[in-house]
């Protein structure tokens, strides 16, 4: 999830709080960064397989999946906050739902 959330805000999350600021309060631009998504999953999935030796593809891209939206959703809600929250909390708190998953 670290290297997701640096996806989005780059080594300085406090100088990426403006542009994603925007991005969370303008619906075509969430939306945009949602279409931006997509390219994430594999390389997610094969990084999910290197550190669990998982080799079931569905379930890489399915794990993959789940984590690029429930990181893209905690830096955008982040955001929308106007970085009130910790993002580190933030981030930590969703980490800890995806328990269920195996991880």
């Amino acid at each position: 999830m670290t290297a997701l959330v640096a996806h989005h805000t780059g080594d300085a999350p406090a100088a990426a709080l403006p542009r994603l600021t925007l991005v969370a309060r303008t619906p075509s631009l969430r939306s945009r960064l949602w279409q931006r998504q997509e390219p994430l999953i594999s390389p997610t999935a094969t990084d999910l397989a290197l550190r669990t030796h998982r080799t079931d593809p569905h379930i890489l891209r399915a794990t993959a999946a789940a984590l690029t939206a429930l990181t893209t959703e905690t830096v955008l809600h982040w955001a929308g906050t106007d970085g009130t929250e910790s993002l580190r909390t933030l981030t930590g708190e969703a980490a800890a739902r995806l328990g269920g998953m195996g991880l």
